[in-house]
């Protein structure tokens, strides 16, 4: 397998070595996707803003445009939620494939708190 498919295969399987698995994909290549998207998303806001205001006094449109915009953020959460888990399997499985003993369970470490970290944004997002 060649190119990308290669690529998240040995993610995935655990076949990279640790350093590619956390600096190219969990830091570089997971932190590029979500500086695009955040930053889509906020000139986005600024973009529709003045459209939404025009919106708020339309009845019918106004559901439609508030019904496609749920689903755009069903659609990135579940996006957010398979490039996390990705990135937590990857790091996990690759986290032996280290000279370094001490690097493998830096990693796993730095997984699990990240985990609980997300964890608990979505418990205070949700109940907040």
């Amino acid at each position: 397998m060649e190119g990308i498919v290669g690529f998240v295969t040995a993610l995935w399987t655990g076949k990279a070595p640790l350093w590619v698995a956390f600096w190219v994909y969990g830091q570089g290549i997971y932190a590029l996707i979500m500086a695009a998207y955040f930053t889509m998303y906020k000139f986005g806001f600024e973009i529709l803003a003045p459209v939404q205001a025009k919106l708020a006094g339309a009845d019918v449109l106004g559901k439609v445009v508030q019904g496609g915009a749920a689903v755009v953020n069903v659609v990135d959460a579940v996006a957010f939620g398979l490039f996390t888990l990705l990135w937590f399997v990857a790091i996990w499985r690759c986290a032996p494939n280290t000279d370094y003993v001490m690097a493998t369970y830096a990693a796993r470490g730095f997984v699990v708190l990240v985990g609980a970290v997300l964890l608990c944004g979505a418990w205070i997002w949700v109940k907040g």
